[in-house]
């Protein structure tokens, strides 16, 4: 399979598996059955189909929101960032560790993110 296809897939597949979603007996309701027991006993969701579109809208990010937000070294922002950043892509061999002065540069951004030299105030999220 080309990696196109594979990737059409992924974004074409549902946000759950059909074949367990079924009209309950009643007729006025819908049951999604779980693969495995939720961690209470239940084996099924019973849900008008206005309760289950309501559940399944929740999962839709809203417009030009990010899913992910980074915080401390990992921050856009962050003064070390470009130290920690810098190996991310490579690989090390079995034992093998960062040369000495590549540690020395991460070790002294941390400890003076630590000091306070590298925190910045954000108005948003200071009380």
């Amino acid at each position: 399979m080309g990696s196109l296809e594979r990737l059409i897939r992924y974004c074409a597949r549902p946000a759950f598996a059909s074949e367990r979603l079924k009209n309950s007996p009643d007729g006025e309701h819908l049951e999604y059955w779980f693969k495995k027991p939720s961690p209470t006993g239940e084996l099924k969701l019973r849900l008008t189909p206005l309760e289950l579109l309501d559940k399944l809208a929740q999962l839709i990010p809203p417009p030009r929101k990010h899913r992910h937000h980074y915080h401390g070294v990992l921050a856009p922002n962050s003064p070390s960032r470009k130290q920690v950043t810098a190996h991310a892509g490579k690989r090390l061999k079995s034992g093998e560790a960062l040369a000495s002065d590549e540690n020395d540069e991460i070790n002294q951004a941390s400890s003076n993110e630590e000091e306070g030299g590298g925190a910045q105030e954000n108005g948003w999220c200071n009380d």
